[in-house]
């Protein structure tokens, strides 16, 4: 957009002016308006979710967890555990992609991505991990979650005095991608 000169501006303001004062009943019209359906439908949706405790379709839970068995049990897993840290907690449990995401994934998560998985036949290049470790991967820089932090990166936070926190060699293997 072309920059206005110092002229160009007072002419607009004076205009401007002019016009409110012909038009004083006139409200200019907002040009962004709230869609009200779907902010009620967020609302709403919170609320049942707050009094369901986030079961109103216990259905989909299980769906959910039996596609998270799934992964586990290629991972020599007896039920839904993360591959970093060993949470058992299957409601604390997430998909973790090892791999780029395809564009079927993208935008989707939860219950829709475990049909997803399960309509694709249980693809490689997903693993289970609780939602800490998913989200230590993603902020210590999206290879590995910070319990398996190399011996450098130890050494950079000790340098710094930040204390280590947990550090697993889990059953000899190598660290889960």
């Amino acid at each position: 957009m072309k920059k206005l000169s110092p002229q160009q501006k007072a002419w607009v303001t004076m205009r401007s002016a002019k016009w409110k004062k012909a038009h004083p009943k006139s409200k200019r019209k907002k040009t962004k308006t709230k869609n009200t359906s779907m902010v009620k439908a967020g609302i709403d949706g919170g609320k049942k979710k707050r009094e369901s405790e986030g079961l109103s379709n216990p259905k989909d839970k299980k769906e959910y967890y039996e596609v998270m068995k799934v992964y586990s049990k290629r991972e020599k897993f007896l039920k839904p555990t993360c591959v970093c840290c060993l949470n058992t907690d299957w409601k604390f449990l997430a998909f973790d992609h090892t791999t780029k995401r395809p564009k079927s994934h993208k935008g989707i998560g939860g219950v829709a991505l475990a049909r997803r998985l399960k309509k694709d036949h249980y693809p490689k290049g997903i693993q289970i991990l609780c939602h800490n470790c998913n989200t230590g991967k993603e902020i210590f820089g999206g290879e590995r979650c910070p319990h398996h932090l190399s011996k450098e990166a130890q050494k950079k936070l000790k340098s710094v005095k930040l204390p280590l926190g947990k550090i697993s060699k889990i059953y000899g293997k190598k660290p889960p991608i």
